[in-house]
């Protein structure tokens, strides 16, 4: 008995610590997740900084990722990234609220936050960042600097009294901004109503600045109305034609030019008369993460099933002809609706392996602002055929051979903003990663419109190096001198950088490549720019059902 006992109380302990280990590899997915979206956001924050205009929508969903990711690191104790993700949302919020000036050097501390971040998630707990993070906290608190803001009196007090702070800031801008802000009243049935309001606000978002939504009186038990504060320079009798299709919808000026000053505020502005219908902890999207080892643990048990399944088909063949019975025939035809069966079940589990490669090109963003800043060149990215599937292995395995040929592209190819403008370019150059499908093969090209690579100046180095002779080099052909370059060690730049020349990368570019069973080619154009060309399996699973044969 206490054996038995000791033996239980060992089987808890590991339930416990594999549960723990579990829960803690969805953290650091989903905190990838958020850092992506994150970085994303940061980049067209970058762009509304260079513009002279931020975009709040876009402020309001890196400050949600912040506070987000703030909480699982509270949740998962992760003290460090915790504390990091804590000063990157304060900072956020600031700028938000309008109480700190959105300046150069707050986004290149943001930026900095953010990478740090990403970083700590990719050490996945092993290793101290404190030293780091408290340097980035101290520079989050010292560049954003507080500004003081008059308040405006031509708001409603009523109106002041049920909106949050944040909304309020919104309102009070856009009347300092000369804009009318407008009430529309609408309705929507209960059982379309999310489908129709998020559709609303969308048209609307193309012309102003949704700044609250508020409950309405009118809301009846078969239909939820509401009324939505927008922010524009456009006049009532447009917007009102803007949501016709939307009717019936009641359009008014509550604050702005010419807005008059009711006593009590909107009507919106009121207590509802009931309280909300509550919240649904539903995910909106019909997504779930699984690890990729219990797909790979049914496609086992699948192929499995088709070698017993065979096994059967042998036995069913055997009694055919004169000695065959009707229970022979039954289980022949059984077998092969379940051989049918198990071809869908394989199909369907290879399909889970599966995901977007734009999962993968989204990561790029962030890395090619800080090389591009790191260098002094002004870089921008551009995707096509994000929707394009790959095996879930195959897009982490190509996470590094991109990673080496975009940095690759913005060190060597894309040229320093004046002499791009001196050849007649922009000032911006374009790394473009694209993914189309082949057959049973992705092909996945990066572009760059910078330098190109000089063929001739390839086989100079490769002379200078030692690993051809002059007569050699002369011989080679247009694409063997552009396979120089994943020969290990070689390197066409003269000095060594953080960033590269030292001659690795590109050979471990090919390496990794060849081990996804795929090819790379080069094209390239001098002056024009350069293209990797990665043809690679759309997945690298095997279950295929073995074929039953007669014996």
């Amino acid at each position: 008995m206490p054996f038995s006992i000791k033996g239980a109380r060992t089987l808890r302990k590991r339930d416990r610590k594999h549960t723990k280990t579990e829960r803690f590899r969805e953290f650091l997915a989903e905190a990838e997740d958020i850092l992506n979206a994150m970085g994303n956001g940061l980049i067209s924050l970058g762009r509304c900084l260079k513009a002279g205009a931020v975009d709040h929508a876009v402020l309001n969903a890196v400050f949600r990722s912040a506070h987000t990711l703030k909480g699982m690191c509270v949740l998962f104790d992760f003290k460090e990234m915790a504390s990091l993700s804590h000063a990157m949302e304060d900072t956020l919020d600031m700028l938000r609220m309008g109480k700190a000036s959105f300046t150069d050097e707050v986004f290149d501390a943001m930026m900095r936050a953010h990478e740090l971040m990403v970083k700590i998630v990719a050490a996945k707990g092993d290793g101290s960042f404190v030293q780091e993070i408290e340097g980035l906290k101290l520079r989050l608190r010292a560049c954003c600097k507080p500004v003081e803001y008059a308040e405006t009196d031509a708001i409603d007090k009523g109106l002041k009294a049920v909106l949050t702070e944040y909304e309020m800031h919104r309102l009070a801008e856009n009347v300092r901004a000369g804009k009318s802000v407008w009430s529309i009243n609408v309705g929507f049935p209960v059982t379309d109503f999310e489908k129709g309001y998020l559709s609303l606000t969308g048209v609307l978002k193309t012309e102003a600045e949704v700044i609250a939504t508020l409950p309405s009186e009118r809301t009846r038990p078969e239909m939820i109305c509401f009324d939505v504060l927008a922010g524009t320079l456009r006049d009532g009798d447009f917007l009102s034609n803007l949501l016709k299709d939307f009717s019936p919808v009641a359009v008014r000026l509550v604050a702005g030019p010419s807005a008059p000053q009711p006593p009590s505020g909107i009507e919106a502005a009121g207590q509802p008369k009931s309280p909300s219908t509550g919240y649904t902890l539903r995910r909106l999207g019909g997504m779930v993460r699984v690890n990729i080892e219990k797909l790979d643990r049914v496609l086992n048990i699948i192929s499995e099933l088709g070698v017993m399944g065979a096994e059967v088909s042998r036995m069913a063949a055997k009694y055919k002809g004169p000695r065959a019975t009707a229970c022979c025939e039954e289980l022949s035809r059984i077998n092969k609706n379940i051989g049918k069966k198990l071809s869908e079940l394989r199909g369907a589990v290879l399909d889970v392996r599966m995901a977007p490669i734009g999962t993968l090109f989204n990561r790029f963003g962030t890395v090619l602002n800080r090389l591009s800043r790191e260098m002094g060149k002004e870089v921008s990215m551009e995707t096509r055929g994000d929707e394009t599937e790959l095996d879930k292995v195959i897009i982490e395995d190509l996470a590094d051979p991109l990673m080496h040929i975009i940095r690759n592209m913005v060190d060597h190819g894309i040229e320093p903003p004046r002499a791009r403008v001196a050849l007649g370019k922009s000032v911006c150059g374009t790394v473009t990663l694209s993914a189309y499908q082949k057959g049973g093969h992705v092909v996945v090209e990066v572009k760059d419109d910078g330098a190109g690579i000089g063929v001739e100046s390839i086989k100079a180095r490769a002379v200078e190096k030692g690993i051809l002779t002059a007569k050699e080099a002369a011989g080679l052909t247009r694409k063997e001198a552009l396979d120089l370059i994943f020969l290990p060690g070689f390197s066409t730049k003269e000095t060594v950088t953080e960033t590269s020349g030292r001659g690795f990368g590109m050979d471990v570019v090919r390496e990794n490549v060849s081990r996804l069973r795929g090819s790379i080619d080069i094209d390239t154009v001098e002056g024009r720019g350069t293209r990797f060309i990665l043809t690679i399996p759309a997945t690298l699973a095997r279950a295929a059902p073995p074929r039953c044969t007669r014996p």
